[in-house]
């Protein structure tokens, strides 16, 4: 018996929406477009303004810049240093890979445009992976003219999300052959929009997990620590192929595969280059340097800034190709024994991400909503990562640090104390049945020196205000104290009038 289709009023509005794209971008006219029809300033009949604006409830590209369209005409008010980091003329800004003017770039464009509606049309998916224009825009337009056998979800970590979820291989696998076979685990009866909100509403993010080196080779063979420069842009950046514009590519890794082949770039920069622009907002990084044995030291950890899935991208004239990011904390100066030779690495094992990471490798640092069924999908949540989401995650580690630290106490103390989560001044605070009290302050870094350093001003100066007597003032941090931050501890002990203490997290709260 075949299933009906439970129509929803978010289906029906989405339909609505899609029949009017039809009616006003047909395959004819798209073959008979002009420049100022695809893309144009302050107006809302262009084929780019249906793609992405008056679309977007039935699958949103928002986020990336107009170069993903190839070309565009920028706002007056432009600001002409961005202007620069792309080939242009007096009034139209394009990616140089497409050609030297205008009208040969719009040529092109139009072109592939054409071949991704033919290809939609008769069902050869497999023919659109290839197709020279930028990932998001190219699956919406293959979706508007799929007559509903696509899937309207462009992004592809939440397809391969979703894939992984239902049972189908990903590895290797192109985005036609996974937005394919996703379209066969829809649930009968269920329109392709109610299925995309679904979808959506299921998909959590976890960080992904990078190392990346710090050190940039010179001319002269030698290797430079760029990380000052790093902290003081709160940016992090690759250093390859200095005339490469890698904003074009960022999300479109087929073209940028194509554009350093072109180029012949050594293997090890494209690979480089390529796990690069996979770095989304929420990702965190760990900046390292080698040793001469090579180990590594991990010196810096880093949050990825960035809005609706896309990266805030620079360049400078020394670090070249940088991207926006919050620092959790530097001087970290941790030792791992793990041999990570390369510039840059994906960190996926949960044993290297906890090694490597400790607590910042514990938290969720996103997670996209959206109304599952019902017009209402179409005010689509976005999700913005910015400082506020570091605060977000130190605080969340330190919270759970504290909890770990209540508990551990109330265990080691019996009867003997009363413990209490603090609000102002201390964290944990033990009345103990003598009369006497103890202080415990928590801080969540992976540097046991900036741990302390951190914490003690904060015991001191409660110490100070109290007329209670104390018995023991103590801070504690995830990890064990290494030999400088020993050293530093035991000339602090030496200094103060109370008992002090420092608790290592992982130590003592397994």
């Amino acid at each position: 018996m075949i299933q009906e289709e439970i129509i929803t009023s978010y289906t029906l509005e989405s339909r609505e929406t899609l029949k009017s794209f039809e009616s006003e971008w047909s395959l004819t006219r798209v073959k008979k477009m002009t420049l100022e029809e695809y893309v144009s300033v302050d107006n809302r009949t262009t084929f780019c303004y249906w793609v992405e604006t008056k679309t977007r409830h039935i699958g949103s590209i928002k986020g990336s810049t107009s170069i993903k369209f190839g070309i565009y005409k920028p706002n007056k008010n432009r600001d002409i240093n961005e202007i620069e980091r792309f080939t242009h003329d007096e009034e139209y800004v394009w990616s140089k890979r497409y050609g030297n003017s205008r009208e040969e770039v719009f040529r092109k464009i139009k072109s592939n445009i054409i071949a991704i509606i033919e290809n939609t049309q008769s069902g050869n998916f497999r023919a659109i992976d290839t197709i020279d224009i930028s990932h998001m825009f190219k699956w919406k337009i293959a979706f508007l003219y799929s007559k509903e056998n696509l899937l309207p979800i462009y992004k592809k970590d939440v397809v391969i999300y979703e894939c992984l979820r239902v049972g189908i291989n990903t590895k290797n696998k192109p985005f036609s052959y996974l937005i394919d076979s996703l379209y066969t685990k829809k649930p009968k009866g269920q329109s392709v929009f109610d299925y995309m909100g679904e979808v959506f509403s299921r998909v959590r993010y976890k960080p992904n997990y990078y190392l990346l080196e710090s050190n940039y080779e010179q001319f002269n063979g030698n290797y430079k620590d760029v990380l000052p420069l790093m902290l003081s842009g709160n940016v992090i950046s690759v250093g390859f192929e200095h005339d490469l514009n890698l904003e074009e590519y960022i999300g479109d890794e087929e073209s940028l595969k194509l554009e350093l082949e072109s180029r012949n770039v050594k293997q090890s920069s494209k690979n480089e280059l390529l796990k690069f622009i996979k770095i989304r907002p929420g990702d965190i990084i760990g900046l390292k340097k080698r040793t001469n044995d090579n180990k590594v030291i991990v010196n810096a950890y880093a949050l990825v800034l960035g809005y609706d899935d896309e990266v805030i991208y620079s360049t400078d004239k020394e670090l070249v190709h940088c991207l926006k990011v919050d620092f959790f904390e530097s001087d970290v100066n941790k030792k791992i024994n793990v041999n990570r030779a390369h510039t840059m690495h994906e960190i996926e094992k949960e044993i290297e991400i906890e090694t490597i990471f400790g607590s910042y490798g514990e938290t969720e640092v996103r997670n996209i909503t959206t109304n599952s069924l019902g017009v209402d999908y179409k005010k689509e949540r976005k999700y913005e990562v910015t400082t506020q989401a570091r605060t977000y995650i130190v605080n969340s580690i330190h919270d759970k640090l504290q909890n770990q630290c209540s508990s551990y106490l109330k265990e080691k103390l019996g009867n003997s104390g009363v413990v209490k989560l603090e609000k102002d001044f201390i964290d944990i605070k033990v009345n103990l049945t003598n009369g006497k009290i103890q202080l415990y302050e928590v801080k969540p870094y992976q540097n046991p020196s900036y741990c302390i350093r951190e914490a003690l001003g904060q015991l001191l100066y409660y110490a100070s205000r109290t007329t209670e007597q104390i018995d023991l003032i103590a801070i504690v941090g995830p990890n064990i104290l290494d030999t400088r931050a020993q050293s530093y501890f035991d000339y602090v002990k030496r200094n103060v009038n109370f008992p002090f203490e420092y608790i290592s997290a992982n130590k003592e709260f397994g």
